[in-house]
């Protein structure tokens, strides 16, 4: 005999037997009993998101549980995080029910700014996947990309526009040029040859125009950062 279950659960039938033997009747039965059951799953939690993240460098990892839900074994075949995610499990193998197992993920951005991926765990109970997001930041970031000084008349000079530079950096940070184009001029500099790790320093800028029209130049920041040189366009307008 073998057992081929359609559903979950007790399954009875009878296996009848008729023949002609006499000794026990015409007919014999002989009771069948099995159980169906069923692979399923369940991940905890359905999103995962990284807070900033340095670009270069790995946050630390954070867990996704892996349930079997159902009333067979669940077997896993793969589990994959789409780059710049990465994973680790141990989840190889078969999930009894009511059993876990964890999968860490990590984050390793390549650049700045937003991104997604995902997790997708394939066993037989079919696929689950998980949505990641993360952000990563410059080593060295600016507070805004471009000052606009407005008019100003021919030979005077105008106030002065701050930008921050932050170092996201764990180590020091050390500058070899903070410079502007012609007709623009750093009035304040706290920034120096260097600053901390973590730190933030400041860089005021005036525009001093010597003929009507407009002007345009850069202010910028040559350091030891990965993404140096850091550039601020400048713009404004002779009258």
């Amino acid at each position: 005999m073998t057992f081929k279950p359609t559903v979950t659960g007790t399954v009875n039938e009878l296996l009848t037997v008729t023949d002609d033997s006499g000794n026990a009747g015409t007919t014999q039965t002989v009771t069948l009993t099995g159980l169906g059951t069923a692979p399923a799953a369940a991940v905890s939690p359905t999103t995962l998101s990284f807070s900033g993240q340095l670009v270069g460098t790995t946050s630390a990892a954070k867990n996704v549980a892996l349930k079997s839900t159902g009333t067979g074994p669940l077997q896993v075949a793969s589990v994959v995080a789409t780059a710049p995610f990465s994973e680790t499990n141990n989840c190889g193998g078969s999930l009894t029910p009511a059993s876990s197992c964890t999968i860490q993920i990590s984050f390793t951005p390549v650049a700045p700014g937003p991104v997604s991926g995902t997790l997708t765990i394939a066993d037989n109970a079919g696929t689950q996947t998980v949505t990641l997001t993360g952000k990563g930041i410059a080593p060295v970031t600016l507070s805004i990309g471009t000052l606009n000084f407005g008019k100003v008349k021919v030979g005077a000079i105008s106030s002065a526009k701050t930008v921050t530079l932050t170092n996201h950096e764990k180590a020091s940070l050390s500058f070899s040029n903070i410079a502007t184009s012609t007709g623009f001029a750093i009035a304040k500099d706290t920034c120096g040859t260097s600053i901390a790790a973590g730190a933030k320093c400041a860089v005021g800028v005036t525009f001093s125009p010597t003929a009507t029209g407009a002007a345009t130049g850069t202010l910028t920041f040559t350091d030891d950062a990965g993404n140096s040189p850091q550039i601020v366009s400048l713009k404004g307008s002779g009258y």
